[in-house]
């Protein structure tokens, strides 16, 4: 069961790594013509956030996996 938990939170840390880099392209290119990003910048930070959850998530499950 971890195992397969593992596979789904690295699935989570994927997916979160490309919302946040795609996030970052969207401000820059709404920087780049000049819009405010406040609201932009403000969903990027909640993506990172997200992210590091899944991550901590993640690296908890590989420590219970390495343990047995």
């Amino acid at each position: 069961m971890t195992e397969r938990h593992l596979v789904q939170a690295e699935d989570h840390v994927r997916q979160g790594a490309r919302h946040v880099a795609q996030q970052s392209q969207r401000i820059a290119e709404l920087k780049r013509r000049g819009y405010e990003t406040t609201e932009a910048q403000a969903l990027l930070a909640e993506f990172e956030k997200t992210l590091a959850l899944h991550i901590a998530h993640r690296d908890r499950l590989k420590k219970v996996l390495a343990a047995v």
